[in-house]
């Protein structure tokens, strides 16, 4: 047989039903080491009631679950075959050229059959299938289109049947070797009529619908039909006449034996190989009943096995979520509308977005510029500590942060920190301001808590001695040495610890340089002529204020401070250097203390300065310098050049032109300085 494997690895079972009359009839078997073998045959009627006609698959058993469905159950549940009559399709032959692999054969075939449906059936209605090459025969292929329109009632409602052409059946009969004959089905009641026609110049199979009303009409048709498929395959007059001869006689035995219901011939040939390779099966009536079945299992084990996996619906495809969005955006439209989408959002969402939160910020925010001022201190504030994080432990800090902790009324005699470990301040403690020292100490352990830097602070004290101080110890640990200080009073690096302690005094100073500044800018505006008697008249007043301001800020304050050595009226504090001057200032103040709070701002203090400066000799005059090098001058450099100016301008033997040059030199010095600050 054309499709009869000869070793296959597990046994094929197929249950093959066929639509009657009565009902439905069924033939189970399996095909395995070239055998068939027919394990059971059984016949299921149609239901009584007219009005379930259409449910001739179901039963009065419990459940949805109809009579054949338990029989499938009981035997396994096998692949369910259903035959189609040959009026509900239409078969083609193709031809095929020879070809050195079974992939090139496939792929002629499929282009071959996508020229003759041009879309007449959908694609899961289609079969097609190369047939083996036979002797004296050129290579073909068999195409089997199930028309959309044409439907059929399923023996059961389960999913997985498939549906096999009458012509695909007896395909499955059909010998190796050419037999020169036909095989023949022809049914009265659907008028169907499937023709296999074994020629010389290859096989010719035709499947079509003919109308007949009696027994005559319906071999004259079945005649009629297998002699049109001969002429169109050029066949011979002679093969023709025979044909025409042999059928003549055998369908009017066929047609008399069956009482003109069904026709079904195999060569003889053919017949005596089913025989030989069958077991179960019976006589030549089992034959004309059930080998209509046999061939379709055949041809659903073999080669044939694509023109058997037609269906009557199309079998709904279980996708994942990843094979769903593949195959959603595989659409050429689906795909541009997405990259319209995400452009508009790369666009537009940014800007919508940094809208609305200026918008927020504007609603809760009533000084914006007062905003961004905190933001770039806060910035600045994070540069310092970020240069501190590449050390282990940040002494410096530390120290700052410590030193801002310890109030008035406490002295420091020891600090000792430990890296890794723990910190430990020693000193002593006495009543000031009416603050006791045991209060003073137990304030400076809060403060260290409220940094959040130090942790686990404890101290010991000793008894009040007779001068009223009190010997304390505090131990604590270094909890987060890089903690952002977020109050600036507190931050070492935003105000130093001097100006901290004495705030008044050095709130003066800043008016004083600041009235400064503004006359030396004024200065350009006055004519040469004036600038002496200007400058001799704006001297004494300097001088008052320098000599009062230290005073008066330490009678506010109460500290103690009396005051600061005289500067030159000239001298201008550099903004941004803060940190670094302060400490000097403090310095100049704690060297001007005295006995009895008397300030060191007075005449003989400055003439002590004014003698120590006499015996050092006098500062050099610096050459002007041109904008260049001052571009080209770093920070250092700036401040170096501005200090030696700054003493130059100190002298008291200056002419008015080289004094103006120093001025503006050192304007543009200052000038430089703030930018390099920045």
């Amino acid at each position: 047989m054309i499709t009869l494997p000869e070793n296959l690895e597990h046994p094929h079972r197929a249950a093959i039903f066929r639509s009657t009359e009565a009902g439905w009839s069924v033939l189970f078997g399996e095909l395995h080491e070239g055998k068939v073998r027919i394990l059971d045959t059984k016949v299921f009627q149609a239901p009584s009631d007219p009005a379930r006609a259409g449910e001739n698959n179901l039963a009065d058993h419990e459940g949805p679950t109809g009579e054949i469905d338990l029989w499938l159950e009981a035997n396994g549940n096998p692949q369910v075959l259903v035959l189609l009559p040959a009026a509900q399709t239409i078969s083609r032959v193709l031809h095929l050229n020879d070809a050195e692999t079974e992939e090139q054969v496939d792929q002629e075939l499929r282009l071959s059959a996508e020229s003759h449906l041009l879309g007449g059936a959908p694609a899961h209605r289609v079969g097609m299938a190369a047939i083996h090459a036979r002797e004296g025969q050129p290579r073909q292929g068999v195409l089997v289109s199930w028309p959309a329109t044409s439907t059929v009632v399923p023996p059961s409602p389960r999913e997985g049947i498939y549906y096999v052409p009458d012509t695909a059946a007896l395909l499955g009969m059909l010998p190796m070797q050419p037999c020169s004959d036909a095989l023949i089905h022809a049914e009265h009641s659907s008028n169907s009529v499937a023709i296999v026609l074994d020629s010389s110049s290859g096989l010719l199979v035709r499947s079509t619908r003919e109308p007949m009303e009696g027994t005559r009409d319906w071999k004259d048709s079945i005649l009629r039909t297998v002699m049109e498929t001969a002429v169109a395959g050029h066949e011979s007059t002679e093969q023709i006449q025979r044909l025409r001869a042999e059928l003549d006689t055998r369908l009017d035995s066929e047609i008399r034996g069956s009482e003109g219901e069904e026709v079904l011939l195999i060569p003889e040939s053919a017949r005596r190989h089913l025989e030989r390779i069958t077991t179960g099966a019976g006589d030549e009536h089992w034959w004309k009943s059930w080998g209509l079945s046999v061939g379709a299992l055949l041809a659903n084990a073999g080669n044939l096995r694509p023109l058997t996996r037609l269906q009557l619906t199309r079998k709904a495809e279980i996708l994942g979520p990843v094979a769903t969005v593949a195959r959603t955006f595989s659409s050429m439209q689906v795909m541009v509308m997405v990259l319209v989408a995400a452009f508009i959002a790369a666009t537009f969402i940014p800007i919508f977005s940094a809208w609305i939160r200026l918008s927020v910020v504007q609603g809760k925010v009533d000084d914006r510029q007062a905003l961004e001022a905190t933001l770039a201190d806060f910035e600045q504030q994070q540069g310092i500590y970020r240069e501190m994080a590449g050390r282990a432990w940040p002494m410096t800090k530390l120290l700052g942060d410590l030193a801002n902790c310890i109030p008035l009324g406490i002295q420091a005699d020891t600090i000792m920190i430990n890296e890794g470990d723990s910190v430990v301040l020693r000193g002593r403690a006495g009543r000031f301001q009416g603050i006791s020292p045991v209060e003073l100490i137990s304030e400076a352990m809060e403060r260290m808590e409220s940094t959040q830097i130090f942790g686990d602070i404890n101290y010991t004290s000793d008894p009040v001695d007779n001068s009223g101080l009190i010997q304390f110890s505090i131990t604590a640990t270094v909890r987060e040495p890089y903690k952002y200080v977020r109050n600036f009073v507190q931050d070492f690096a935003k105000t130093p610890h001097v100006e901290i302690r004495y705030p008044h005094a050095f709130e003066d100073e800043e008016k004083e340089e600041t009235e400064e500044v503004d006359q030396l800018e004024s200065v350009e505006e006055v004519p040469a002529t004036e600038l002496a008697s200007a400058k001799a008249e704006a001297d004494p007043a300097r001088a008052d204020v320098a000599a009062s301001a230290p005073a008066r800020s330490a009678r506010e304050t109460g500290s103690g401070f009396a005051g600061e050595p005289a500067r030159s009226p000239e001298r201008a504090r550099t903004p941004g250097t803060a940190t670094a001057g302060a400490p000097a200032r403090a310095a100049g103040r704690s060297s001007g203390l005295g006995a009895g709070g008397q300030g060191g701002n007075t005449p003989a203090r400055r003439s002590e300065q004014t003698a120590a400066r006499s015996s050092t000799g006098l500062a050099p005059i610096p050459d002007s310098l041109t904008d260049n090098e001052i571009a080209a001058m770093s920070r250092a450099e700036l401040l170096e050049a501005t200090s030696r100016n700054a003493k130059a301008r100190q002298r008291n033997d200056l002419d008015e032109e080289t004094s103006e040059r120093l001025r503006i030199d050192f304007k543009r010095l200052l000038e430089a300085t703030r930018n390099a600050s920045g």
